[in-house]
């Protein structure tokens, strides 16, 4: 079943990739970029993930989860950023 998970994943994986892609480097299309990113997020949520325990020590394994799972850790990373920056906005100046 694990095995079943991991091609699925890789497979949504490079068929959102290449979705994505298409969208923004030809004519754009929303469709095809909204289905690209809907296809990035089945494959990050079926994948299997090492950080939880559910998949043996594997060095290719391991750099495939880090290509599935390294556009949203940038975006959750961008995110933590932003509300750093407006939770520091929102302090009163202590320089009167």
């Amino acid at each position: 079943m694990e095995r079943l998970r991991e091609i699925l994943a890789v497979s949504l994986f490079f068929m959102g990739i290449f979705l994505v892609i298409n969208a923004c480097l030809g004519k754009f299309d929303l469709l095809m970029l909204i289905s690209g990113c809907v296809c990035l997020l089945l494959a990050y949520f079926i994948w299997p993930s090492k950080k939880n325990s559910q998949r043996e020590d594997n060095f290719y394994l391991d750099i495939i989860e880090i290509a599935i799972e390294l556009p949203f850790d940038i975006l959750l990373w961008m995110f933590r950023f932003l509300i750093r920056i407006f939770r520091k906005a929102d302090l009163p100046d202590a320089d009167l």
